[in-house]
């Protein structure tokens, strides 16, 4: 009669055996490796540095810069109606071929006391131009107060152009 201790060490190793066939399994491996490769095939993406615009009707557009880097983090500055805002920090992701989402955040302070005033929570969807130094999209925007409460809303259209090294900076969007 098999011990209670047997029993455990028999059910052990059965798990382990299940869970390194999963592992070493060549199906496995394969989808995963081919899932990886499609994803980088279909998206060139935007990684690199950008000067942007977003129009802003009949007021002069914002404009900025940001910088997509290949791991899907993503860095922006500019200044939004006179309020201090520090960089947006977010991520972004492929969707498709030469599509990609995009998340960040700011934080805006009053520039006088230096008090925080609020966040602002933006996700946009964008799509690389045909000749791969441009990109148009758009996007929605939240902004909440200091306390975190959802004060605002809207949305957005975006074009950029690439920064490319040695280039003069694209002075015109």
């Amino acid at each position: 009669m098999k011990t209670k201790l047997q029993l455990i060490q028999g059910a052990a190793a059965l798990i382990a055996i299940f869970a390194l066939g999963g592992l070493l399994s060549p199906t496995t491996a394969f989808s995963q490796t081919n899932q990886s490769s499609q994803d980088t095939q279909s998206c060139q993406g935007p990684t690199g540095s950008w000067r942007y615009s977003v129009p802003e009707g009949s007021a002069p557009a914002i404009q900025g810069v940001d910088t997509y880097s290949a791991d899907g983090g993503y860095a922006t500055a500019d200044v939004i109606g006179g309020l201090f805002q520090t960089a947006g920090i977010g991520s972004w992701a492929c969707t498709g071929y030469n599509t990609w989402v995009l998340t960040f955040f700011t934080f805006n302070y009053d520039p006088s006391s230096g008090a925080l005033l609020g966040t602002l929570e933006y996700r946009q969807t964008a799509k690389l131009g045909p000749d791969g130094n441009t990109f148009t999209g758009s996007g929605e925007y939240e902004y909440y107060d200091a306390a975190g409460v959802g004060v605002g809303s809207g949305s957005y259209t975006i074009t950029a152009k690439r920064i490319i090294a040695g280039s003069p900076l694209p002075t015109h969007l």
